[in-house]
This record gives C-alpha cells, sequence and structure tokens, in this order.
C-alpha cells in the first residue's frame, strides 16, 4: 500500500500456478492496451457474477477490520489439452515453477479469473467456484445480473435457464443466542426466463409460480451451502456480518473482547429469498 509504484486501484488476483506463468499467458490478443486488457477481464461480474471486483485498498482494509476478513479475485490458467492442470495452491517460488509450467504450456493457454480466494486474516484458507461467488453477491448487494441453470421443474428431462437480480437491497441481521451468532438473510430477486422449448407454457400464472417456488428453493440452499462452508470450513466472515452484530455491544472494549472474527464460526444462519419470475415472450396469446 506504500509503494508509489502501486495503485490502491490495482486488482488483486490469486493464482493457482505462478504468477510469472499467469502473467505470460495472459497476453492481449484484441487490445493493444494491456492495462485496459487487464482491467476489462474482472469487470465481467456486471454479467456473470463468477467473481467480485476486489482491489488491493480493498484487500488491505478488509485485513485490518474488526468486521469481516479479506478475500481476492480467484485466476488459474485454462491448460490446453494433453497438459496436466495442479488443482492445488501451489507455495513454492516462482523460479522453481517456471520451468515445470513452461514445459506444460500449449499453444492457445489463456487465463480465466472465477471464483474467489478466501482468507482468514493474512492467511490463504481456500477458495469458492462461480456458483459460491454468486451467492457472495446477492449477500453484499452487488450483484448486477448473472443466469444460472437448473432442473426445469415442469420438466424432467430438460434445464431451464434464468437471468436474476436483485429486486431489492439484500437484508441482512445478526442477534446473539447464547453468545453464538443468529445471522438472518431476507432476499428479494426477480428473474426472467431465457430458454423456451416446443411444450413450455410460461404465461400460465401456475407455471410461473411452479418455477418460483423451485428457484426460492434452490438459492435458499445455495446459499446456506455457502454460508456454512464459509463459516464452519473456512471461519472467515467476508460477507461482513460483523457490522450488523456490533450493535449489540455497548462499547469498542467488550466488541473487541467478544472476538467477532473468531465467534463466527459457531454461527448458524436463516435465510429466505422470495422471488418475481417473468417469462421472456414478447406477444401475449390473443
Amino acid at each position: 500500500m506504500n509503494d508509489i509504484q502501486i495503485r490502491p486501484n490495482t486488482y488483486l488476483v490469486i493464482c493457482k500456478q505462478s504468477s510469472k506463468s499467469f502473467l505470460e499467458n495472459s497476453t492481449p490478443v484484441f487490445e493493444s492496451l494491456t492495462s485496459k486488457y487487464y482491467r476489462i477481464i474482472p469487470t465481467t461480474v456486471e454479467n456473470t457474477g463468477y467473481t467480485d471486483i476486489v482491489t488491493l485498498k480493498d484487500f488491505y482494509c478488509n485485513l485490518n477490520d474488526y468486521f469481516r476478513q479479506s478475500y481476492a479475485i480467484l485466476g488459474r490458467i485454462n491448460i490446453g489439452e494433453g497438459t496436466k492442470q495442479n488443482d492445488t495452491f501451489d507455495n513454492s517460488n516462482s523460479s522453481s515453477d517456471t520451468s515445470s509450467n513452461s514445459t506444460n504450456k500449449t499453444k492457445g493457454d489463456d487465463i480465466e479469473m472465477i471464483g474467489l480466494a478466501v482468507f482468514n486474516g493474512d492467511v490463504l484458507v481456500g477458495e469458492l467456484n462461480e456458483d459460491e461467488s454468486i451467492c457472495h453477491l446477492l449477500l453484499t448487494n452487488k450483484l448486477d445480473n448473472c443466469v444460472i441453470t437448473f432442473p426445469n421443474p415442469l420438466d424432467n428431462s430438460s434445464n431451464i435457464d434464468l437471468r436474476i437480480e436483485l429486486e431489492k437491497n439484500t437484508k441482512n441481521s445478526v442477534k446473539l443466542v447464547n453468545s453464538s451468532p443468529y445471522i438472518t438473510c431476507k432476499l428479494n430477486v426477480s428473474a426472467r426466463i431465457l430458454s423456451i422449448t416446443n411444450n413450455s407454457d410460461y404465461l400460465n400464472s401456475d407455471n410461473l409460480k411452479t418455477i418460483e417456488n423451485y428457484l426460492n428453493i434452490y438459492l435458499k440452499n445455495q446459499i446456506m451451502d455457502y454460508l456454512y462452508k464459509t463459516s464452519k470450513e473456512y471461519n472467515s466472515d467476508i460477507v461482513g456480518f460483523g457490522k450488523y452484530a456490533v450493535k449489540h455491544f455497548t462499547n469498542i472494549e467488550d466488541w473487541s473482547n467478544y472476538n467477532w472474527l473468531d465467534n463466527y464460526k459457531n454461527a448458524f444462519f436463516k435465510v429466505s429469498v422470495d422471488s418475481k419470475v417473468k417469462s421472456t415472450y414478447l406477444l401475449l396469446d390473443s
């Protein structure tokens, strides 16, 4: 943060391979300005929700925060066919990685920034996939829109694609029950159906209600899995529920003694989702 050559709004990416290999494979093809190329990639979150926009400033502030913990963009190299990919984080130095990665490199390799790298303090504790990243954006009110796919409740032999977005800001609240955090999350989501089959009737209100109920259950289960994974497995409050819990303490000394970041692992959750699904038909039956 004190280096004058590194800006606070620099994107922070945690790569599963060596940083040198990541940069070598991240070569602009259609964009002549390298800086613009790197800026465009993470902003795809606005259309996919597969990661979050995390800057060095965000990471540093969260690292020194009493209410939340840090996370970063998760990057990886798309290894071409016939090459080997190591799915575990590599803690060795870049010089020892160079030879092994160079032998596995093939023409056409590229990079992707999907998911989040989760930290507990300054220690990397795990990663989240694209579905869990969408849950994170829903809870932090950062989701613009994204497309999700799940089994069609009206036809078991097909899937249904929905473009979802937040209709209202997610309401999060925290209570303390026997000193354990009880966290409530209420989400309001609007969705539009993107996939249409020959036999589908998405103008029928009963069918839309069935899809809404299924979407509510689907999102609730996904978010609950995300919350228990970050709390029980990673013990990392990257959503920032601590800012809702601090109101239960009269002074900063009591809050510090409670040690929210250590007690988050004892949290239990209640999630409710209210969705409104609309058909994308342009013409109604006459």
